[in-house]
């Protein structure tokens, strides 16, 4: 049996639409900026890696106005939107960035 057609354009959020990892860019931020909020962080991975990815969303936000965004896949994002055709964000980082990012992003 075949999947289904779509015209949907899906776009991975790290190294993708950014050219960078939001998680490793909080990591780094968070060891800098919050040390003690770092160590809590490290408490978390026993529950896993989202467990750690919230924890981080929760106090450290990304500098939404620089985000290395890539303009190729703006272009394709927009192409897209001009046929009325639908974008979706696909990523494995936290819902609170995802949204935050798609809301500063043409998706």
């Amino acid at each position: 049996m075949c999947a289904p057609a779509t015209d949907a354009l899906f776009v991975d959020l790290d190294g993708t639409l950014v050219f960078t990892d939001v998680f490793a860019e909080g990591l780094l931020s968070a060891v800098r900026l919050h040390p003690r909020r770092f160590v809590h962080l490290l408490t978390q991975l026993p529950q896993g890696y989202a467990a750690c990815k919230r924890t981080l969303a929760e106090f450290w936000k990304p500098d939404f106005d620089h985000l290395p965004l890539n303009a190729e896949i703006i272009a394709l994002i927009q192409e897209y939107r001009s046929l009325g055709r639908p974008v979706i964000l696909a990523t494995a980082t936290d819902r609170i960035w995802a949204e935050q990012i798609a809301g500063v992003c043409p998706l």
